[in-house]
């Protein structure tokens, strides 16, 4: 007896296992390295722009290379994160991403930069796939362009020149082909491809003729201090190739589930992820641009600790870039500790409520007390006050501003007092 409970149990666990392997199969990313995470064998990370080919699998097959950008590249700023030659922006997923030269004017209005990475295998012949990634205008680019999308290919041949690469037949655009103008924030572009059978690439970018796109003016964020020129520019990050189930019950089919027991599974167990491909623009734009300057006012008979705690310095929404106002503030404390070798301070990184609850959806604006914090740090050991002087803290939206007392029509205003850096002597 012990025996064939033994075996029924065993059989049992593998009925699981086979069902736990087939969800996990049928919402497979088919892209290699889609979120840019992984470098290539020589694990060497990039020192310049167009080292696209230092990351795993990816490159560009013409002679216009695009751009890979990481966040643990400290010693080259053009490739950094969020700082980087084209702007700033923070991953949509994971720790990196990549960039790309989309369009431009003047002599060199031919040359744009394409990414491309093969799939991990080859598509199935009128099986159609659910392709999603994301784009970003970096700011130093003059214009924001549409017709951003995706092509597939059975083979890559890869070209020396610096040509673009024009199709008729753009396989993925975003459903109403618009203009992607937003410097702060990822847009998503995502469809559904019917393959034609054995494609085994991807390739993203610019692939329509200059005189067919449309175009529009970008200015440039003020606090921003990317140099900007004729080009469209575009960060890109979370490719996803994955196959596509237009209904739950068609998923439920391909998983060989009885309706009986897909009535009894969890939304969880199901793992159903439809291919969700909205119109708009970011959310991002609806969050409040408010930020609040901070003069203080020092008396002569202050004592170091409520001179440097008098010195705030404050952000915008999401932010973590100083302002004027900020600098000056900076610059002032820096003169304090200069005068005061031996005193030692705290700086102490704050959020506002709204972008702690933002942050729990989207990463980017996740921990910004921290990114905050860090931004200031870093401009002080800029400054050459040493990191042995210097400690961080961070409060999120625990401690929000003394003047923040919740009055009524004074919400917005409450939240950028709260979005700041405190500085407190040791």
């Amino acid at each position: 007896m012990k025996g064939v409970l033994f075996v029924s149990a065993m059989c049992l666990m593998a009925f699981l296992e086979t069902k736990t392997y087939a969800q996990e199969d049928l919402n497979t990313n088919l892209t290699v390295n889609g979120s840019f995470e992984e470098l290539d064998n020589s694990r060497k990370k990039p020192k310049k722009l167009g080292s696209i080919d230092k990351l795993k699998d990816w490159e560009s097959p013409t002679g216009v290379k695009a751009d890979a950008f990481r966040s643990d590249v400290k010693d080259v700023p053009e490739v950094g994160i969020p700082k980087n030659k084209y702007g700033q922006e923070d991953p949509q997923h994971g720790d990196h991403y990549a960039g790309i030269l989309a369009f431009q004017t003047g002599k060199k209005s031919k040359e744009r930069s394409y990414l491309s990475v093969p799939l991990t295998t080859p598509l199935k012949k009128n099986k159609e796939y659910c392709v999603e990634f994301y784009v970003s205008l970096g700011e130093a680019s003059k214009y924001a362009i549409n017709s951003i999308g995706a092509i597939f290919r059975k083979k890559l041949d890869p070209i020396a020149d610096k040509v673009p690469i024009i199709e008729d037949k753009i396989h993925i655009q975003h459903p109403e082909n618009i203009i992607f103008n937003a410097f702060n924030g990822w847009e998503k572009i995502c469809g559904t491809y019917k393959a034609r059978g054995g494609e085994q690439y991807i390739l993203i970018g610019n692939f329509t003729a200059s005189g067919n796109l449309k175009r529009e003016s970008a200015r440039k964020p003020k606090n921003i201090k990317a140099s900007v020129k004729t080009i469209s520019y575009y960060y890109i990050d979370n490719v996803t190739v994955r196959e596509y189930f237009p209904t739950e019950d068609s998923y439920r089919s391909a998983m060989k589930i009885s309706k009986e027991d897909w009535a009894d599974m969890t939304n969880n167990d199901k793992n159903y992820q439809p291919c969700q491909c909205k119109s708009g623009g970011v959310e991002e734009d609806h969050y409040s641009d408010l930020i609040n300057d901070h003069f203080p006012i020092i008396e002569d008979e202050m004592n170091l600790g409520e001179k440097i705690a008098a010195h705030q310095v404050y952000f915008g929404f999401g932010k973590d870039e100083l302002t004027d106002n900020g600098e000056e503030n900076l610059v002032e404390i820096v003169k304090l500790l200069e005068e005061n070798p031996s005193a030692s301070i705290t700086v102490i990184g704050h959020t506002d409520a709204e972008e702690d609850k933002v942050g729990l959806d989207k990463p980017m604006y996740s921990k910004m007390d921290q990114k905050r914090a860090k931004k200031v740090y870093d401009e002080l050991v800029a400054y050459d006050i040493d990191r042995s002087r210097l400690t961080i803290e961070l409060k999120n939206s625990t401690s929000p501003h003394p003047l923040a007392e919740g009055i009524e029509g004074e919400e917005e205003l409450d939240q950028a007092r709260n979005r700041r850096v405190e500085f407190k002597l040791k």
